[in-house]
């Protein structure tokens, strides 16, 4: 886990990407300029879609993985989000599997993926 990068503004764990060792993040992001998420959170000040007050599902957010983060960092603070993240990489939880699609991917609902990231279990 590459702590220091931490979380994208739409929540997904640049900490633990694999796909691209060269990224810098949203401020350096090839797609930076037509990305919602980090266009409404510059808009409205915020670091990330975790300080809005909205329950959106916008842009990237459509997509569990990035909801549920958000939602977790919302609920519990973007360390407590990157604290989870490193304890179930230890315990062998794997952010990419195949592709971009990993363990985070596999669950249903926000509620769901937050007890997971809280335990490692499902």
């Amino acid at each position: 886990m590459k702590r220091e990068r931490g979380i994208a503004r739409c929540g997904l764990a640049c900490c633990l990407c694999s796909e691209n060792e060269s990224c810098a993040g949203c401020a350096q992001c090839a797609d930076r300029e037509s990305c919602e998420n980090r266009r409404c959170s510059i808009e409205k000040g915020l670091a990330g879609c975790w300080e809005c007050p909205e329950d959106c599902r916008k842009g990237l957010l459509a997509k569990g993985k990035p909801y549920g983060f958000t939602r977790f960092a919302r609920l519990y603070g973007v360390e407590a989000l990157l604290d989870c993240l490193e304890a179930n990489e230890k315990r062998g939880v794997v952010y990419h599997r195949q592709g971009i699609w990993g363990d985070y991917d596999e669950f249903e609902t926000a509620e769901a993926l937050t007890i997971f990231l809280r335990t490692g279990k499902r």
